[in-house]
């Protein structure tokens, strides 16, 4: 069983889906899945009713290394240029 443990994923931390801002662009992610990236709202409000993603090992990693860097899409109100 404990080497089972270093397999298992954490629990996504949010209640939807999270966004990762790079310039003007925002990264769409849900439970550890990327969706895609959102050029304005309309984008983003498609990738985040969509909610479906590939689940990618490497992904993960990535995103639990920088997972503070993460932003709740519920709580958070943005303007794409």
């Amino acid at each position: 069983m404990t080497a089972l443990s270093a397999l298992r994923l954490r629990d996504w931390p949010f209640e939807g889906a999270a966004l990762l801002r790079e310039g003007n662009l925002v990264h769409v992610i849900h439970q550890w899945c990327y969706l895609g990236t959102a050029r304005d709202e309309t984008e983003l409000q498609d990738l985040i009713d969509c909610g479906k993603g590939d689940f990618s090992r490497d992904t993960y990693r990535i995103l639990v290394k920088h997972r503070d860097k993460l932003l709740d899409a519920r709580a958070v109100s943005l303007t794409l240029a």
